[in-house]
């Protein structure tokens, strides 16, 4: 379950970057994360399956792959688009 959430907010990331394909915009705040989740999997992200409340209580649990920056609470993949 952990190994097939890293992957789709990986996914994720990265297609939203490729998609809207704006220098200014590289991603998204971590607020949206549940929205463009459902946009881009045509499910909905459940947190409790996860044992969470929030959406960074989630992100905490995959840090090794997303960081959410401090300032901007923009989210910020660890890993290359490979």
């Amino acid at each position: 379950m952990m190994c097939g959430l890293r992957y789709e907010i990986h996914l994720l990331v990265h297609s939203f970057k490729a998609d809207v394909n704006d220098e200014e915009r590289p991603s998204f705040g971590e607020s949206h994360l549940l929205f463009y989740y459902q946009r881009y999997f045509k499910k909905p992200l459940q947190l409790r399956n996860f044992g969470v409340n929030t959406n960074m209580e989630l992100l905490e649990m995959v840090k090794d792959i997303i960081e959410v920056k401090p300032k901007t609470t923009l989210l910020d993949p660890q890993l290359s688009e490979d």
